[in-house]
């Protein structure tokens, strides 16, 4: 399911997060964070809180 609060401009930096399954589901772990365009947070590279 795909959650959107805003759209996605060309030229603008934005910061979006995927997690698996439910959105707002506290079970579930983020998958992957991009911030400012540059991705800061992917789980398949082993990185943990």
């Amino acid at each position: 399911m795909l959650l959107a609060t805003s759209t996605l401009t060309p030229g603008i930096d934005e910061d979006i997060f995927v997690e698996a399954g439910q959105p707002l589901d506290p079970r579930l772990p983020v998958q992957l964070v991009l911030a400012g365009s540059e991705l800061v947070y992917d789980i398949r590279q082993g990185q943990r809180y």
